[in-house]
């Protein structure tokens, strides 16, 4: 797409490409951004007192606050495009190559995070290894990740903001409402081919335009297969997210899944994969047929 999108079409064809470094690691924005959920995070539980500032980039909190700063500057962003728009029509689009879980986090970083102050609090008295151990994970209990899952939706959920400003009917019904179509990478190609009206060729054919899919001009796909390629699948449909990993089910007799109610867990939490096991059973098994071996591409139904 981007070969067929860099050929001249005149003035109306412009494209301008912007590329952010995201939230980067450790986080560590403005100390203004950095603190503005503490108090919030107390009230929850979470201890932000032992927090210092050699280790500030690794807490939730100030994660939270650098969402809000690129959050408060995307908003700056739509403002001057869509002032801009008045002369010409826009479209924007705000995308990333994958989701963040910070929640899945190694321990070990998280344990490393917590400042001495905070482990001074142990009793002067020498205590078993055990007792040590206890009392420094309840110290850095906020921080503990939960178990990694992966291919979870937050990874593979990637953000995703679709704009178009022409002063027209397609800019005012759809501003500001969101979309729960399965939509997948290859689909941004296939937008900006149908925005500049150019044909999409036999090897982007699996994309669709988003364009079309907010106006619901064609049925919605029933389910999108994806694979991290290091033996990690999933598959995805409006009601379920079925994960398998290969390297825990090369020695079981059937492949081990995971299976997840959406879009009600959000934070895939509960596996309902003992429980409904003819749905996970059918979505392995229409996986295998898609995508018996991971090779690090995604295909849609």
């Amino acid at each position: 797409a981007c070969e067929r999108l860099v050929v001249p079409r005149g003035e109306a064809s412009r494209i301008v490409w912007l590329h952010s470094a995201g939230v980067p690691e450790p986080w560590l924005p403005p100390e203004g951004f950095a603190t503005l959920y503490f108090d919030e995070y107390e009230e929850r539980g979470c201890e932000t007192a032992s927090v210092s500032q050699d280790n500030w980039g690794t807490h939730p909190a100030a994660y939270a606050g650098y969402a809000s700063l690129l959050d408060h500057w995307l908003g700056e962003l739509v403002t001057a495009v869509e002032a801009a728009s008045k002369r010409e029509s826009t479209l924007l689009v705000v995308a990333a190559a994958r989701g963040c879980d910070w929640m899945t986090l190694s321990a070990e970083q998280a344990k490393r995070s917590v400042s001495e102050e905070a482990l001074s609090t142990l009793p002067e008295s020498p205590p078993s290894s055990e007792e040590v151990v206890e009392q420094r994970d309840k110290a850095i209990e906020p921080l503990i990740p939960r178990e990694a899952i992966p291919l979870s939706d937050t990874i593979t959920r990637t953000p995703l903001l679709l704009r178009l400003f022409d002063q027209g009917p397609f800019s005012s019904e759809f501003a500001g409402t969101r979309s729960n179509r399965l939509v997948q990478t290859a689909d941004l190609s296939a937008t900006l081919l149908d925005y500049f009206q150019l044909p999409v060729t036999q090897s982007l054919s699996e994309g669709r335009s988003l364009l079309q899919e907010l106006a619901e001009t064609q049925s919605p796909r029933e389910m999108v297969c994806f694979t991290d390629g290091a033996g990690s699948r999933g598959i995805r449909t409006a009601e379920w997210s079925c994960l398998v990993d290969d390297a825990v089910s090369a020695d079981a007799a059937e492949p081990v899944a995971k299976l997840f109610a959406k879009p009600e867990d959000i934070w895939e939490v509960n596996d309902l994969s003992g429980q409904r096991r003819d749905v996970a059973a059918a979505l392995v098994a229409r996986l295998n047929e898609i995508l018996p071996a991971a090779k690090g591409e995604m295909h849609s139904q």
